[in-house]
């Protein structure tokens, strides 16, 4: 039951929006305060528009759950004599599962959660409250430059406003361009190798594709669209929400290529092992009729 609870807990896992709630909840309360203040002169109020936010996370949902799937499905199985030396047909299933799950019932910016894993407070709510930074500075200066042709004054400062306007901008592609230079190595390297050293030495059978590899090389083809997004967009998450769907469209796409090259090499070497004693019709893996069925 409990491993149930946590499989189901892993699934739904959104931290993103576990820190957006927070933070709502946060201004929330300030504002309250603020209401309170107003009739209350006292030094004894909350500083508003600082919101602290203070996190407390279970470590079995720690890390992105997006990222420790793609890393299950990208990972080979040695075969070895006709045998497996790891039987997780059925974990890469709920992996792909979990996926699927996350990208057609979860917004990009969320289901995409690789930052989580430099933790809650540094990764997650560093990017949320960059984020929420940018935008509320955005909505001061819009409500503050509403009659820009009444006098010089007004049009002088509504001609700063733009300026700021433009800086914003900036900040904002700045953000995003680190996000990747952070992040997109990491989607690669936390991957690690589909196959180790000890599993050669016992015999295993290397695979002709190396998921992890492939993935640096796609991703590596697709560096200028991904460029291309920072700058062309710099309205707080829509350029985020271009390159994640960028990246998740790709990873998936090098994970469902790799899962039919295993399924391809397995059965050749099962074949292979099996030809002459007593041939046997093929019959299909649990994880190529699960990805089938769909």
């Amino acid at each position: 039951h409990e491993a149930h609870e946590f499989l189901l807990s892993f699934k739904s896992c959104n931290v993103r929006r576990l820190v957006v709630s927070r933070l709502q909840s946060q201004r929330d309360k300030l504002n309250k305060q603020q209401d309170l203040d107003d009739h209350d002169s006292s030094d004894e109020g909350i500083n508003v528009g600082e919101p602290v936010l203070d996190f407390f996370v279970s470590e079995d949902l720690a890390g992105s759950v997006y990222l420790s799937c793609l890393a299950l499905l990208l990972e080979h199985d040695s075969f070895n004599n006709g045998t497996h030396d790891n039987h997780r047909p059925h974990e890469k299933i709920f992996a792909a599962q979990t996926l699927n799950h996350r990208c057609r019932s979860i917004k990009i910016n969320e289901s995409f959660d690789i930052e989580a894993e430099d933790g809650v407070e540094c990764g997650v709510a560093r990017l949320v409250l960059a984020w929420d930074e940018i935008r509320r500075e955005k909505l001061r200066i819009e409500g503050n430059g509403a009659a820009i042709h009444v006098d010089r004054d007004i049009i002088v400062s509504g001609a700063n406003d733009a300026n700021a306007i433009v800086a914003l901008g900036e900040r904002s592609k700045s953000i995003l361009k680190a996000w990747m230079e952070r992040y997109i190595p990491m989607l690669v390297n936390r991957c690690g190798s589909s196959l180790s050293n000890s599993d050669v030495h016992r015999g295993g059978t290397t695979s002709l594709c190396n998921g992890t590899e492939l993935l640096a090389v796609v991703l590596e083809k697709h560096t200028s669209i991904l460029q291309e997004f920072v700058t062309s967009h710099n309205q707080e998450e829509k350029g985020e929400e271009r390159v994640k769907g960028t990246l998740e469209m790709l990873s998936i796409a090098v994970a469902i290529y790799t899962a039919a090259f295993y399924e391809f090499e397995e059965n050749y070497f099962h074949d292979f092992h099996q030809q002459s004693q007593n041939p046997q019709q093929k019959t299909r893996t649990p994880w190529a009729n699960a990805v089938l069925s769909e």
